[in-house]
């Protein structure tokens, strides 16, 4: 009724068991869910007599994310996927009639994340999570929330707090993730995933509509921080987002690496071409894009001790320094000395 569902059972049973003033409850049935194998649910309930203290359990087995999404709060950041989950839950409610603290262990099977029927699907092939939830305080502590996928790879850990709305609806979660090796290469952006040795998280993500604002994402680089900010929503027509990076400083090798090919692709081969070594400064970055609008990209940075061809009939300047920047599909290189 809380969650405005229903779901078919097809076969199953319950066993209560008494002895003395203890009560235990178990169960085991089928749900028909729509999906093509059959998924299961075992549950456990355990209190005395006359006592409103219990503990309780489930384990689950190939449920669907939409449909575990609806029971709690605590769940309902599954509601992006569309996938099949399988493990446990433990918790128990406290003699006062309060919740108790909640323990799980999910296992996510191949799937992807949709939060709308517009949005594109990012495929994963596979995820898993340790979590618990403090209701007293509503706080999530994620112990390991792991994704294996080709868009990105990587082991996260951290905390959100959960914001309810007076009905005990999830309006939002507010958080800091943060993991020791992240791997990414979205659409197949790169020739070869890149790697990040560590990277933390500030965010909001809000469900209904989605919407991730990162108030602050911290990158370490080979040795160089990236610093960075955005937002990511899936509006009415499909993703949109935009993005706010700076590093101090970096190579012309790895600027190139971290460059996809596809994004302002003439620009990036003026660079491959004439910026021939040299250490590159103060990088800023920003990139927006938006259902029916062109990618907007900004990019600008300083340079020095730079080799820098000006012109294909002359040798290139040998010490260059100077600056460069990118706006609405005009570069322009600044030579100060060299």
């Amino acid at each position: 009724m809380r969650a405005d569902r229903s779901w078919t059972i097809d076969g199953g049973r319950a066993q209560l068991e008494r002895s003395g003033e203890a009560v235990r409850i178990t169960t085991d049935l089928a749900l028909l869910s729509g999906g093509q194998g059959v998924a299961t649910l075992e549950a456990n309930y355990e209190s005395r007599l006359g006592d409103v203290a219990a503990t309780f359990g489930a384990s689950i087995e190939g449920i669907a994310a939409g449909d575990i999404a609806t029971l709690a709060p605590p769940f309902a950041w599954l509601d992006v996927l569309r996938a099949p989950i399988s493990g446990s839950v433990r918790a128990g409610v406290n003699a006062d009639g309060a919740l108790a603290p909640l323990n799980a262990t999910l296992t996510i099977g191949a799937g992807v994340i949709q939060p709308t029927e517009a949005t594109r699907p990012v495929p994963f092939s596979s995820a898993r999570s340790y979590f618990n939830y403090d209701p007293q305080e509503g706080v999530l502590t994620f112990d390991e929330l792991s994704v294996q996928s080709e868009w990105i790879t990587g082991q996260i850990e951290g905390q959100t707090v959960l914001g309810l709305t007076p009905d005990g609806q999830l309006n939002d979660l507010v958080g800091q993730f943060r993991s020791s090796t992240l791997t990414a290469n979205p659409d197949d952006l790169y020739d070869a995933p890149v790697s990040f040795e560590a990277a933390e998280m500030d965010f909001r993500l809000t469900l209904n509509p989605f919407r991730l604002d990162v108030g602050q994402a911290l990158f370490q680089d080979q040795g160089q921080n990236v610093l960075a900010h955005g937002v990511l929503e899936a509006s009415p027509e499909g993703w949109s987002y935009a993005l706010d990076a700076q590093m101090d400083r970096v190579t012309p090798e790895r600027l190139l690496a971290l460059w996809p090919q596809q994004a302002v692709p003439k620009t990036r081969r003026w660079l491959v071409d004439n910026l021939l070594g040299g250490s590159l400064s103060n990088l800023d970055a920003v990139l927006k894009d938006a259902p029916g609008t062109p990618l907007t990209a900004y990019v600008s940075f300083d340079y020095d001790d730079a080799h820098v061809r000006y012109a294909k009939t002359l040798p290139p300047i040998t010490g260059a320094r100077g600056t460069a920047s990118l706006l609405d599909n005009r570069f322009v290189v600044t030579v100060d000395a060299g």
